[in-house]
């Protein structure tokens, strides 16, 4: 309970709610391994293509192989969840302000038709 406190206050002091906070955090996250893996990707490439010799067919199998290798990745599967959770959350919000919308609306006063 004090550790979704604390998330709570960290949110607050940068004029996020916590799921905010945690898209942010998961966001940031993605980005500097992104970055990480472009440059992965371009050597390997490089190596592959131009010191290695390796053809297209052959090419298209090792990215086969790596395409499999980062879906069993644990921190594509954390990113996964936390997205499915962060639309649940969205879509919570979402319906409650719709819900809120029509009760509000219900409770506007008849206007009179003006008639001149």
């Amino acid at each position: 309970m004090a550790a979704k406190r604390q998330r709570k206050k960290q949110a607050t002091r940068r004029g996020l709610s916590v799921p905010e906070l945690e898209m942010l955090e998961m966001l940031e996250e993605m980005l500097e391994r992104f970055r990480w893996m472009q440059a992965l990707v371009h050597a390997q490439s490089y190596l592959l293509r131009e010191r290695l010799d390796v053809d297209d067919d052959e090419l298209d199998v090792v990215l086969e192989g790596a395409t499999r290798a980062i879906e069993k990745d644990a921190s594509w599967q954390r990113w996964q969840h936390g997205l499915a959770r962060l639309r649940r959350e969205l879509g919570r919000f979402e319906r409650e302000i719709d819900s809120r919308t029509v009760h509000d609306v219900d409770d506007l006063p008849e206007l009179e038709a003006d008639e001149s």
